[in-house]
């Protein structure tokens, strides 16, 4: 990245996360100033930066952030090299595949490790079920279940989910006392479809002009 921080007051005028860098140079018509073009870290875009120098030469500074670009490169790829992060395509899985220093094993170790524990569970269930049996080959009381039916299906430390007790689930019926409410001081009022000629405002209508025009 690229901080620029105040001489006098110490304040921190530029932060700014740098990817990559194309053009750092500076500019022809004025000696103060000078430019360079980055991929900005935090937008991913390609933006062009313009300073210019108030005490040393555009020149100078440029040759000092350029300077300081290449070591920020430099410390970038070192640290990239020594990490040895690469990506693989596994094409049996269709999948890209991570690996690095910070992994172990691999995708074909790992793929091993897991057919080796599937043998060792089904060795292991086998040899259950074989001392399951009785001598003799008798074959199991009706009533008895096998060991994988007689396992819960939660496993032994599984907690019991709670439920409603029966007096909360009993369906209740309908309220009934709506008829008793139809009076003028209930707040349920029973809401009818209206009709044009039905409409409050048209009765009015109706009975002004009867009252205007009796004959």
């Amino acid at each position: 990245g690229l901080r620029v921080v105040d001489d006098k007051t110490k304040d921190l005028i530029v932060d700014q996360t740098i990817e990559k860098v194309s053009f750092c140079a500076p500019d022809r018509n004025y000696d103060k100033a000078f430019s360079y073009i980055c991929r900005d870290g935090t937008t991913r875009r390609w933006i062009c930066h313009c300073f210019m120098a108030l005490k040393d030469s555009g020149e100078r500074l440029s040759h000092a952030v350029g300077c300081a670009f290449a070591a920020c490169l430099e410390r970038k790829q070192r640290r990239e090299k020594e990490c040895g992060v690469t990506a693989s395509f596994d094409a049996s899985r269709t999948s890209f595949v991570r690996e690095g220093s910070f992994r172990v094993s691999s995708a074909g170790q790992q793929s091993d490790r897991e057919d080796i524990m599937k043998q060792l569970q089904d060795k292991k269930k086998e040899v259950c079920g074989i001392s399951a049996m009785p001598p003799g080959n008798a074959s199991p009381p009706e009533g008895a279940a096998s060991p994988g039916e007689r396992a819960e299906p939660g496993g032994p430390h599984a907690i019991p989910r709670r439920h409603a007790p029966i007096e909360q689930l009993v369906r209740q019926g309908s309220f009934r006392g709506f008829p008793q409410l139809s009076q003028k001081n209930s707040p349920f009022k029973r809401q009818l479809s209206l009709r044009l000629n039905d409409l409050p405002s048209t009765l009015q209508r109706k009975t002004d002009f009867q009252t205007k025009n009796p004959g």
